[in-house]
């Protein structure tokens, strides 16, 4: 299978960036929020690869990702406003997410 740019940049940002940040989120939170963010993550990274994959399907597992997507944004503004992450780092991960959504949405587009 070919690798999309998108699977590698939801790879690079789950693993460089968003792993090793939810060891720092308080341990109340390890069993909620950061298994929250961890499993949209895996969920998003999985319908995208699918897609790629299961050509008859394509369309269902691209709108799914995207709402993953759109998940992770809210997940992440959910730690930013109970204090888990700076402003910055908030707005450092919605810029990547965002970089997500137009690749997804390029290539929604471009399977019509």
């Amino acid at each position: 299978m070919n690798d999309l740019l998108i699977e590698k940049k939801i790879d690079h940002l789950f693993n460089k960036e968003v792993y090793p940040l939810l060891k720092h989120f308080p341990n109340a939170e390890k069993h909620a929020l950061c298994k929250d963010i961890k499993t949209t993550f895996v969920a998003l990274a999985t319908n995208v690869m699918l897609a790629n994959s299961v050509k008859c399907r394509r369309r269902e597992y691209q709108d799914k990702a995207d709402g993953y997507q759109k998940t992770l944004l809210f997940l992440f503004n959910t730690a930013y406003q109970q204090k888990y992450i700076t402003e910055k780092k908030k707005e450092f991960l919605q810029r990547k997410l965002e970089e997500i959504g137009r690749l997804l949405g390029g290539w929604m587009k471009s399977n019509k």
